[in-house]
This record gives C-alpha cells, structure tokens and sequence, in this order.
C-alpha cells in the first residue's frame, strides 16, 4: 500500500465526524426553541415530582401530629358519668337513692348541664306537705367540677321512685367543655327496674 493509500483512511473518516459534527450543530440550531422547551418541561415535571413528594410527606407529619394531640387531649380531658347510688344508713331503714355526677378525669370540667327523661325528682314532706325536689345539678348548670371529685343529690327512698315512675328507666346526656371550651357530650342510662333486688350501699356500720 503506497503513502496516499495510507493517510486517505482517517481523512474520510475526519470529514464524516466533521459532517456529522456540522449535521448535530445544525439541527440544534434549527431546533433550539424545541430543545429549549423540552428541557423547561422536563425540569418543571422534576420540580413537580419533588414537590408532590415533599406534599406527601407534610401530609404524613401533619396527621401524625394530630393523632399526637388528640390522643393527649383525649388523655387530659375530663369525663363525666352519671349514676344512681343506693344505700342505707342502719339496719331496718328504707334504702336511699342518690344521684352521683362525677368527674373521674384530669382535668376541670366547665359549664355542666344535664338533660334527662324523665326528669327524676323526689317528693320529701316539707311542714307536712308533700314536695316536688329535683336534683340541683339536673336542675341547675354547674359552672366547674374539678377532677376526681363527685356532687351528690338525694333523690329520696327507693320505693318511692319506684312508686313515681310507672317505667323507672331514665335516660339523657351530660353536656359540658374542658378548659379549651371543647365540648363533650356523654350519654346515660339509669335503668331502676334492675336495681328492685340489689343490695345497698351501707354508708355507715349498721347495727
């Protein structure tokens, strides 16, 4: 192979690059505006992508916040109950009914009220006269019940409930608010039919 065999290879070959190299320049000159675009759109779909990722995971800590918080206010909050507590004082006497609002919470509860039906009353002889009481805190709201602590109401004996209500069954809700005036709302049921046979409280050492 002479000399101008030798060196005619790689000068083919040096001006394909170089058409090729003009060819690519060329078409980006001609399709800038294109590439242009195509670049912008890739790079708002990224942003797009790593905001919709960084969305989700604000959403996750948001509701893991607030599962924290309801689980602490559900901790902190007060409960309320309502019950009916028989007992007797000695040996012989009738047994006494008293209504019982307690608050077994941690905290205060405020502005307490109750609605029941029917309303449960007592009829105590007032200078020989028979006498229509209904319990204070039924009849009455109740501004602030600290925690751990009952109120307390008698409701007169037993047999006279039974005998002042043909269907003994009392039912209603206790309504009241923590100390962020959330407000809460806890159903009752005060069934005596099931109480005809229970077995006082004894209050004191009968003899």
């Amino acid at each position: 192979m002479n000399a101008i065999e030798l060196y005619s290879i790689p000068l083919v070959r040096l001006h394909e690059f170089y058409d090729l190299e003009c060819f690519m320049i060329n078409w980006i000159n001609s399709n800038g505006n294109f590439l242009l675009v195509l670049l912008t759109a890739i790079y708002v779909l990224a942003n797009i992508s790593v905001l919709a990722v960084m969305m989700k995971s604000n959403q996750i800590s948001r509701k893991s916040i607030e599962q924290v918080e309801k689980i602490e206010r559900e901790r902190s909050r007060p409960y309320l109950s309502l019950e009916l507590r028989i007992s007797i004082q000695k040996k012989g006497d009738l047994p006494l009914a008293h209504l019982i609002l307690k608050n077994t919470g941690i905290t205060q509860a405020y502005n307490v009220s109750i609605e029941m039906n029917p309303v449960m009353f007592s009829t105590p002889l007032v200078n020989g006269k028979s006498t229509k009481k209904i319990p204070y805190f039924i009849e009455h709201a109740i501004e602030v019940i600290p925690p751990a602590s009952e109120l307390a109401d008698g409701v007169g004996f037993l047999p006279n409930l039974f005998k002042n209500f043909e269907t003994p069954i009392f039912r209603g809700n206790v309504e009241y608010a923590d100390a962020n005036n959330q407000k809460y709302s806890d159903s009752f049921v005060i069934n005596l039919d099931i109480m005809r046979m229970a077995t006082p409280y004894s209050s004191a050492s009968m003899e």
